[in-house]
């Protein structure tokens, strides 16, 4: 469908100017890259369109390879502990000023870090006692972008956009930059309306108010039957079940031992997701570790009834979940069902703030995005989000390391991955793509290879 979608739109040229209305459900107070999402929403709405504004120093490719961005080239003493790195030449930050290792050593050294780092005649070195072996995939994390305060206190970055107009949670505007160091993007500006939920959005793209608007997953599949354009991104968001308080008694494991064997995860992803994504065990995606299988936990009834036989009384649990999340609210209420036919009786518990209320609920239902195809940094920053602790034993240079980490997290079942699922869009007939769609098979809306075409060609798929 993609490669059909690329090819009909070949007959007409890329045109500059025009602009692209996006409408999400998800919020952002600003857009800025020390900012911690703690909404799901919002979190995977700041993922998306933080490099529009933002780049960092470097990069990783589809496979996770580091590649250059902001930084052309880069050497490593023998140890890891020292880096050198060039940065590209003539890059402009959007308020006019140059990027220099001065600008970049600003920056970096204005959030915590395992290293320091100088400015040695105009190259960036970085400086470690311990090594640091992944001090690439590090400095590509968004958490790493550059940026500089202007003069009027906004953060200013060197991307393709530059901020016009953000109105916290309802609106931000973006101007094409005309001095990006890889050439102004196709479009004049991005117009952001965000706080839209799914059904206004889907009328806002029916009378085509909007361009570009989300779906959930159980959308996808009606949607692509009735003829909208639809991308797609690999599965890039856990949806887990966490325990909110945690006990480490024997009884208090086998009950979230019991929790986890009740749940018919196919019955769910055929029914309500739509065979969209893909049921889970694991943290992280199968298709970026090679090792989810591992992590294969079928359903088995009798055993959670087993190990419910050995609690005292039989247990009562509340589900929390977002009470605006009308998937998340569909998947509770069959894991009642589920969890009920256990034993187990369950309450679901709808959530204003789940960022803040989760400690309503004995559970709670949560959508994390996954935010870097390296696997060591995504399950890092899943931990975190989870309030999940690593050992400070791992040893990250052993090529089992992640495996074994990830293990680790998941034994006393504080956490339960369910689902892992894809970031869908559907687009209007304007839309066109410099480049085939795949763009949207990694993490990011690239839409810097977006242009808007005003008529649709005779042929063009609708």
């Amino acid at each position: 469908m993609l490669a059909a979608a690329s090819g009909a739109q070949g007959s007409k040229r890329p045109a500059y100017g025009g602009e692209l209305r996006v409408t999400t459900a998800g919020q952002l107070a600003d857009l800025h890259p020390g900012t911690l999402e703690l909404d799901a929403g919002a979190a995977a709405l700041r993922l998306r369109l933080l490099p529009l504004v933002f780049e960092t120093l470097v990069k990783v490719d589809s496979h996770g390879f580091p590649q250059p961005a902001l930084a052309v080239s880069w050497t490593a003493s023998s140890d890891l502990r020292r880096w050198n790195l060039s940065l590209r030449q003539g890059v402009r930050f959007h308020d006019g000023a140059p990027l220099d290792a001065s600008a970049v050593v600003e920056c970096l050294t204005s959030r915590e870090n395992p290293f320091i780092v100088l400015d040695y005649n105009g190259r960036i070195v970085i400086e470690s006692a311990d090594p640091q072996p992944d001090l690439l995939l590090d400095l590509a994390t968004l958490d790493r972008s550059i940026y500089r305060s202007s003069p009027g206190g906004a953060s200013v970055g060197t991307g393709p956009f530059r901020i016009a107009e953000w109105v916290a949670s309802q609106k931000g505007v973006l101007l094409a930059f005309e001095e990006h160091w890889q050439g102004r993007p196709f479009l004049d500006r991005v117009v952001l309306e965000m706080g839209r939920n799914l059904r206004d959005q889907w009328m806002d793209l029916e009378l085509d108010r909007t361009d570009l608007i989300e779906l959930s997953a159980e959308e996808v599949r009606s949607a692509r039957e009735r003829g909208h354009r639809i991308l797609s991104s690999r599965p890039l968001e856990l949806m887990a079940l966490s325990v909110t308080a945690p006990g480490s008694s024997p009884q208090d494991i086998n009950l979230r031992s019991a929790l986890a064997l009740s749940i018919d995860r196919d019955a769910i992803h055929r029914v309500l997701l739509q065979k969209q994504g893909e049921g889970t065990s694991s943290l992280l995606p199968q298709w970026i570790t090679g090792f989810g299988f591992l992590f294969g936990q079928l359903r088995d009834l009798n055993r959670a009834r087993s190990l419910l036989a050995l609690l005292p009384q039989e247990p009562q649990l509340s589900i929390g979940y977002p009470a605006r999340d009308r998937l998340a609210k569909s998947i509770t209420d069959r894991l009642a069902l589920d969890l009920q036919s256990a034993g187990i009786r369950i309450r679901p518990l709808p959530l204003n703030e789940p960022s803040r209320d989760a400690y309503l609920a004995d559970v709670v239902l949560l959508r994390v995005p996954i935010t870097t195809l390296d696997q060591k940094h995504a399950l890092l920053d899943l931990a975190s989000r989870l309030g999940l602790r690593l050992s400070e034993n791992v040893d990250w240079n052993q090529p089992e390391a992640v495996f074994k980490a990830e293990r680790a997290l998941l034994k006393d079942f504080r956490v339960i991955p369910l689902f892992h699922l894809s970031f869908s869009y559907a687009v209007s007939k304007r839309v066109r793509f410099y480049r085939a769609p795949d763009i949207f098979l990694t993490d990011s809306l690239h839409l810097e290879d977006v242009w808007v075409a005003e008529e649709t060609a005779v042929g063009h798929i609708p």
